[in-house]
């Protein structure tokens, strides 16, 4: 039988319980400062949305060319409101062609032709929100924009 040394011993079972106890508060600590989990999650909750308005609104404003007609009827929402063929920008227009509501979302229709779409629990709308702005003369088009750096 051959005889270890105690230079070939190894590690305690002490000294091993105590790096990983270290490196569990590192990682504990660090984590959070790598990983922006909600605020990726409310980037592509907004993405999202962005995409489901510009839809919208497209299939609004072709159905109202298509017809000739103001207001389109929606076989889930009733009436949409439009401005120019496009969605208003208010609850019974885009709210009404994307069929959304403020459970999901912070909405703002307060604007006088804009409507502010922001992720519930987002730090700002100010930083963190999706605009849709209708059309304001005959002929303009209905335009969504995005700020998505504080979320």
């Amino acid at each position: 039988m051959k005889l270890i040394n105690k230079k070939q011993a190894g590690f305690t079972l002490i000294e091993l319980i105590i790096v990983i106890v270290i490196l569990g508060i590192l990682a504990v600590t660090a984590a959070p400062k790598f990983l922006n989990l909600q605020g990726d999650a409310h980037v592509s909750t907004l993405k999202g949305v962005e995409g489901a308005i510009d839809g919208a609104s497209s299939i609004v404003y072709g159905k109202s060319v298509i017809l000739g007609i103001q207001n389109i009827e929606d076989s889930t929402s009733g009436a949409v409101t439009t401005v120019f063929g496009y969605p208003a920008a208010t609850s019974a227009g885009i709210g009404a062609a994307m069929d959304i509501s403020t459970n999901d979302f912070d909405i703002d229709y307060s604007g006088a032709t804009t409507a502010v779409f922001s992720a519930k629990g987002a730090t700002s709308a100010a930083t963190c929100s999706i605009t849709f702005t209708e059309p304001t003369v005959a002929g303009g088009t209905a335009e969504t924009s995005s700020v998505l750096t504080g979320c």
